[in-house]
């Protein structure tokens, strides 16, 4: 996704700290959040494996947009790593709500859902 602009240095904090999140640049200015901040956050649905909603993580990078205007839902993301929350909660284990994917072209949608959809037949 180009719209969504992370450094080098946040990419990989992001692949190597297991609790890390990024965030938006918006969603860190509103909370008054930055990088290194350990922030709780509290879920309303997925309790962790010991049955505790509060679930800590470290902000180990900002997700800059270069066109506010068209990418302003990126502002206010907050990306976590899934293996961490597959990992910490036994209620989904191993599994996934949604895919995003970017397909070059578009005619080739179609067999592409296919093959992911086939990816996960028998789970």
């Amino acid at each position: 996704y180009p719209e969504m602009q992370v450094s080098a240095e946040h990419r990989k904090a992001f692949a190597e700290t297991k609790d890390g999140v990024l965030v938006g640049e918006g969603l860190a200015r509103r909370f008054g959040w930055k990088v290194g901040d350990q922030i709780p956050m509290q879920s309303t649905i997925f309790p962790d494996k010991n049955g505790s909603q509060n679930w800590p993580f470290k902000i180990v990078g900002i997700i800059h947009v270069a066109d506010k205007k068209s990418g302003a839902w990126y502002d206010e993301m907050f990306l976590l790593n899934w293996k961490y929350f597959d990992d910490t909660t036994p209620w989904n284990k191993g599994q996934v709500g949604w895919y995003v994917t970017h397909v070059k072209d578009v005619n080739q949608a179609d067999r592409v859902l296919k093959a992911i959809d086939e990816l996960s037949a028998n789970s």
